[in-house]
């Protein structure tokens, strides 16, 4: 199955139209789109069938481009890129070059079968994680890193590394959990002694200033809090994607483990 039909509408992205497969085909789609359940990034539209994944994606794109360095002719990372979807998304600007990287082989194997569907020119995949980019210094123009740097036991380290692979006067585009700004006037940051919002793997949850002050021993330049989102509508229990959602951990500002309620933060900054 392969189309040459590659668009975007209302977020979702489309790869090929249903008229291009025979029924048997169909009926062949729907078993391999179920056998690659959960999606965790989306939304798709593959040959007609729609895939409504976990996380609205599209929502994350739509804050992020309206900061975001032209894209057309740059060289782009996607750090922790699960399925691909931001790769589909940047594609459209018609980029230079684009690396996704992300360690989760399911990950790898999802972005496999779409691009057996519908091959991104000039991308490539690579199940590595973000050491990876010690080997590719000054290299990249726009770097991604959107929901990673907290699952990190060592988030100066990782955005260190990710410093020394951006050209000079590249931008890093961060999205990350942060606790509100109303919780501490001073640069501090939560470290869950469990789950945060029944989610494992949580290492800490700063504030805005805290994630600043991070960025900025790193060594970059022109930091700047594009935007603090507050709710959680970008995350959905599906039929692809039955996994536990944020939102049914959280009740009145307080996760179910005690915890402040994070907001989602947007921050640019520069080598």
């Amino acid at each position: 199955m392969r189309t040459d039909y590659f668009d975007v509408k209302n977020g979702r992205v489309i790869l090929g139209r249903a008229e291009e497969l025979s029924d048997p085909d169909h009926q062949e789609l729907a078993a391999r789109l179920k056998e690659l359940r959960p999606w965790k990034k989306g939304p798709f539209q593959i040959f007609g069938h729609d895939v409504d994944a976990s996380w609205k994606s599209d929502l994350k794109w739509d804050r992020v481009k309206k900061f975001i360095d032209p894209i057309a002719g740059r060289r782009i990372c996607d750090v922790g890129c699960n399925n691909g979807y931001f790769l589909y998304r940047a594609a459209q600007e018609k980029p230079e070059f684009l690396l996704g990287l992300d360690p989760a082989q399911n990950c790898h194997d999802t972005y496999r079968f779409l691009n057996s569907i519908y091959a991104l020119p000039n991308t490539e995949f690579l199940v590595e994680g973000y050491r990876y980019l010690e080997k590719r210094k000054n290299e990249f123009d726009i770097l991604l890193c959107m929901g990673v740097v907290y699952h990190h036991p060592n988030p100066a380290e990782i955005l260190a590394i990710l410093r020394q692979s951006l050209k000079a006067g590249g931008q890093l585009v961060l999205e990350s959990m942060a606790l509100p700004d109303d919780y501490s006037a001073d640069p501090v940051s939560l470290s869950p002694r469990g789950r945060y919002g029944g989610a494992k793997g949580i290492h800490f949850v700063p504030n805005k200033k805290a994630l600043e002050s991070w960025l900025h021993r790193a060594g970059y330049s022109a930091i700047k809090t594009e935007l603090i989102h507050a709710g959680f509508d970008e995350q959905l229990r599906t039929e692809w994607a039955d996994i536990e959602c944020f939102s049914e951990f959280v009740k009145d500002d307080k996760t179910s483990e005690g915890y402040p309620a994070p907001v989602r933060i947007y921050i640019s900054a520069r080598k």
